[in-house]
């Protein structure tokens, strides 16, 4: 008695953990054009094909089509038993990201979480989910915004636009071509007053607006930290900004608007490039080029002819037309030459190009000779620890290109007249 028990008890536990087919439901097509689901392991045939359209399965539930007398096709959803949890009167049903479903029925949409409760009624004409928290919504062809979590409209659809701004810290709204900005909590913290905004790659924390052609910035509370008096304004990785005022001078500015340094506009207003380690090329008053910091300190002196290109704790420079190296406390690393002309690469190394001989060769900063003069120049192919080189002939000026090494061997023949990454 005891084992006949024991094995029963196994008997149960052995059917119990069976796999169910119907947790394996893929939809298949009969030959008069019905869907169907059968197993997608034994290819069994579970709910027969009586179906327009048939979606798969997602969270035991599937969109499923039929069409109705005037040959229109309404979706409903089924479970895997073949029940419906939605009767199929909706023009669509879609799964969005999260889980969530949207349905569409006379032209109305709503949205459903994963257990087919409400979260967004069908009173809207569209829906476009954010993030996983909000989603925009649209009524009488106005927009808005609804907190998903929330259940609730948080932004009035009463504006013609609406996106997600600033690394996702605002949400800027247009009415009649002017722009206003909401926090994430749908509390207005600017009027609509912009001509337009900017967004940031640089900062999570501002944003640039535009006021008649000029330009300012607003924190993410709406105040605005810099007055909308500017040509164009950039942020620094610190919390500055550098802009071009309208009587053409570069100046690096603080969150509060105080000048922290101040140059000539020399480029007619395009922005100088950022290193990577925070400096900036500036052009001094005095008609010369130096490198300062995020904090307005110059770390490089304004006495160069053209703008220092810094890489690591190096920069090749130009003064009184002769080209050297020097290091950031403006210590001459290569000597200044009118024959020669450096290119510092990315992965601790120079090409040097000689005027006279036309050829370049590279070298490592300890002066270690990799590639000696034998090509017209030398490009660091970033990440791959190769370096491309190119030939140049005199009689055609044919452009050709091959692949060298590290340890100066060509990988690749210089024989090739075009190339592509």
């Amino acid at each position: 008695m005891k084992y006949l028990l024991c094995y029963c008890l196994l008997l149960v536990t052995f059917l119990c953990c069976k796999p169910d087919s119907r947790n394996n439901l893929i939809p298949f097509e009969n030959k008069k054009g019905k869907w169907g689901y059968k197993d997608a392991i034994s290819e069994k045939k579970i709910i027969s094909a009586k179906y327009a359209l048939a979606y798969p399965f997602f969270n035991h539930y599937a969109p499923v089509g039929i069409e109705d007398l005037e040959g229109n096709i309404k979706i409903g959803m089924i479970d895997t038993l073949c029940h419906y949890v939605l009767k199929p009167e909706y023009e669509s049903i879609e799964y969005e990201n999260n889980g969530y479903i949207q349905t569409a029925k006379s032209s109305m949409c709503g949205l459903l979480d994963s257990t087919l409760q409400i979260v967004i009624p069908s009173i809207y004409s569209s829906i476009c989910l954010s993030d996983y928290r909000h989603a925009f919504i649209k009524q009488d062809s106005l927009w808005g915004c609804f907190n998903i979590e929330q259940k609730k409209e948080i932004i009035p659809c009463e504006y013609d636009q609406i996106s997600l701004s600033g690394y996702r810290h605002f949400y800027a709204v247009q009415k009649n071509k002017k722009y206003g900005f909401y926090n994430l909590n749908g509390e207005r913290i600017t009027p609509v007053k912009y001509d337009g905004y900017n967004k940031f790659h640089e900062s999570e924390r501002f944003l640039a607006v535009e006021i008649n052609r000029k330009n300012g910035i607003i924190d993410t509370t709406g105040r605005e930290v810099i007055p909308c008096k500017y040509k164009s304004i950039q942020p620094t990785s610190d919390s500055t900004f550098y802009a071009y005022s309208t009587n053409n001078t570069i100046v690096l500015l603080n969150s509060e608007d105080h000048i922290l340094f101040s140059g000539k506009d020399c480029c007619e207003g395009h922005f100088l490039t950022f290193f990577e380690n925070g400096l900036m090329p500036f052009y001094g008053n005095n008609g010369k080029w130096g490198v300062i910091n995020t904090r307005g300190k110059t770390v490089i002196p304004f006495m160069y002819d053209l703008p220092p290109n810094v890489v690591g704790k190096f920069a090749d420079v130009q003064k009184g037309g002769k080209r050297g190296v020097i290091n950031l406390q403006n210590e001459t690393i290569f000597p200044f030459s009118s024959d020669l002309e450096y290119s510092l690469l990315r992965d601790s190394t120079i090409c040097i190009y000689n005027i006279k001989k036309r050829k370049s060769k590279l070298i490592s900063y300890n002066r270690e000779e990799i590639i000696p003069y034998k090509y017209t120049n030398i490009e660091y192919l970033n990440g791959c620890s190769y370096y491309l080189v190119l030939n140049k002939e005199d009689e055609t000026n044919n452009r050709l290109y091959g692949i060298v090494n590290k340890k100066g061997e060509e990988i690749l023949a210089v024989k090739y007249k075009k190339y592509r990454f």
